[in-house]
């Protein structure tokens, strides 16, 4: 993964060829790791939905969009890094595994140190870095294999809450796609109306816009975990988050009118 990402910032590839290649590496992760989402919990309270024979399937789909989602947050300095570190912590909240709180800190070290280098904050003076391609995509693979294992089998995490711990990336890959199909535009078109780009529209400063985003990112992930600690059903956590989807959809599919309503808050 993190081969094609550096292949794809010296090459600019088809999005076409890294979509071969990511679903290629999801089969690895399949059928050499053993690794895949089996189940997606008792998503409508009528018991355990097993995916069966499609399994592999859905993995390699959830797979590719998860890298995606998290290649396309690497918009602004600090976003992909600091919305990663939100998930991480998340996974760890909602999990009590023992190999996670040994190895997701360890992740998080990482990120942090390169968020020092990517920031450069109090005006440290050290080297600029960026992760690029190469960063983001290992990224994205990394958190869609912690969530499949830590959401399948014995765990106590049901699975619809992967869509909660990920929700920004996700919602923005999501929203941002059906407001380019609604212009008769490809999917993957790059363009400059991502969340960040509408709040610094708005009139804030790029850092301005990674905090405001990570703390949306951290409130959603909180609500999620409030709300399945109260018991939601998973159907219901389902059809949240579906709503908070869709007002995001319409945010992003009005964006220079979203972006008038932020500045009045600037």
């Amino acid at each position: 993964m993190v081969a094609l990402g550096a292949l794809d910032d010296f090459k600019d590839l088809s999005f076409k060829f890294r979509l071969v290649v990511q679903a290629t590496i999801a089969l690895i992760m399949v059928y050499g790791a053993d690794v895949k989402i089996d189940t997606l919990g008792n998503l409508f309270d009528s018991g355990e939905v097993e995916l069966g024979k499609i399994a592999p399937f859905f993995t390699i789909v959830a797979v590719i969009g998860c890298i995606n989602a998290f290649n396309m947050m690497d918009g602004i300095d600090g976003l992909c890094s600091g919305v990663t570190i939100i998930t991480l912590l998340s996974i760890i909240i909602y999990n009590d595994s023992i190999p996670l709180t040994i190895a997701v800190p360890a992740v998080i070290s990482c990120l942090l140190a390169y968020m020092l280098f990517n920031l450069q904050p109090f005006r440290i003076r050290v080297p600029k870095v960026f992760m690029g391609d190469a960063g983001s995509m290992f990224i994205g693979f990394m958190v869609v294999w912690l969530l499949a294992e830590t959401t399948q089998g014995s765990s106590n995490t049901p699975p619809v809450m992967a869509i909660w711990i990920i929700a920004i990336p996700l919602m923005d890959m999501g929203a941002i796609m059906i407001r380019r199909l609604k212009k008769g535009q490809s999917p993957f078109k790059p363009d400059r109306n991502h969340l960040h780009h509408i709040i610094m529209r708005a009139g804030f400063t790029a850092t301005e816009a990674l905090v405001l985003i990570l703390i949306l990112a951290s409130m959603i992930s909180l609500l999620g975990y409030v709300l399945l600690k109260n018991e939601m059903s998973e159907w219901n956590l389902m059809l949240f988050w579906l709503t908070l989807f869709g007002i995001y959809t319409i945010g992003i599919n009005h964006a220079w009118g979203l972006s008038k309503v932020i500045k009045k808050f600037k």
